[in-house]
């Protein structure tokens, strides 16, 4: 596990383009974000979107009859996957000693997953589930992997960190960077606007299921979130304006805990929304687990 002092850091289900967004919005929220999109458009504000990864299908497909993966953007860092099936599934990537899983739809649409061990030989499992929490493998590959960029599958939407070109998120982080630059601006900005607009959640916190997603949406509606809400949401806001963010999920001291890591040129800082939000982790020391 790597361990870092606060405030720094040493070095989804998320739709592609032509799949609907598979989590249940209300109407009218997606009608502000829209509206909000307009506007940003018509303002201008429309910053430096071209530098966000959007995820999108390719012709270098490859398919065990169980598992069909799309690696034709892997350079970008980031990988398509998807399969059938009327019972749960799991996917697990391993590189090296690193394994990590993921839920995967069984409707056969594509989901996003990030590349984000870097460089070299990933191995992908495709499990269904038995009964009760035992799974079974049902199908895998293999392929290396070579990133244009280190930072790039920091840029992207996936699972964790989930949002589209129409996303409220997108629109509302346009309009505060509007004019600003550079990383360390549009992060001051987005801070700021977190710090001033938003509660901590106690009530979902102690409601909250194992294996719940971070929640952007209902984050914003609400106002109020926890910890992984929140994180996801400055995730959200800066990958959308071109700004490379880790989604990081470990321990604040003894505490499980969920909070960002922002990669700027001038050094990477540990940026964790729920302090400036409540104080909860002030001063603690961050293990990380896992990061997307």
């Amino acid at each position: 596990m790597r361990r870092y002092p606060r405030h720094r850091y040493p070095r989804h289900r998320y739709p592609v383009r032509r799949y609907a967004y598979r989590r249940a919005r209300r109407s009218w929220v997606r009608a502000l974000g829209l509206v909000l999109v307009g506007i940003c458009l018509a303002c201008g504000a429309w910053a430096l979107l071209e530098g966000v990864i959007w995820p999108e299908e390719g012709d270098r497909v490859s398919s065990d009859g169980s598992l069909t993966m799309d690696y034709s953007h892997a350079s970008q860092g980031y990988v398509l996957a998807r399969a059938s099936s009327s019972k749960r599934l799991k996917l697990r990537v391993s590189k090296g000693d690193t394994t990590l899983t993921y839920d995967l739809n069984g409707e056969g649409e594509y989901e996003v997953f990030p590349l984000q061990l870097g460089d070299g030989k990933y191995s992908w499992t495709l499990y269904e589930n038995v009964t009760g929490n035992s799974y079974a493998q049902a199908g895998g590959m293999s392929f290396s992997v070579e990133l244009g960029d280190v930072n790039a599958p920091f840029l992207c939407p996936n699972q964790y960190v989930n949002f589209t070109p129409e996303s409220q998120v997108v629109a509302v982080a346009a309009e505060l960077c509007q004019g600003l630059e550079t990383g360390a601006e549009k992060l001051a900005a987005v801070r700021a606007y977190i710090q001033e607009n938003y509660l901590y959640d106690y009530i979902k916190a102690v409601t909250t299921t194992p294996g719940q997603m971070p929640d952007i949406e209902g984050c914003m509606e609400s106002r109020m979130g926890i910890c992984q809400d929140l994180a996801a949401m400055a995730a959200a806001m800066l990958r959308s304006q071109g700004v490379p963010v880790e989604f990081v999920v470990g321990y604040a001291g003894n505490v499980y805990h969920a909070w960002t890591v922002v990669l700027l040129e001038e050094g990477n800082v540990l940026y964790d929304p729920t302090v400036d939000v409540n104080g909860i982790a002030a001063g603690a020391v961050y293990t990380t687990e896992r990061f997307y």
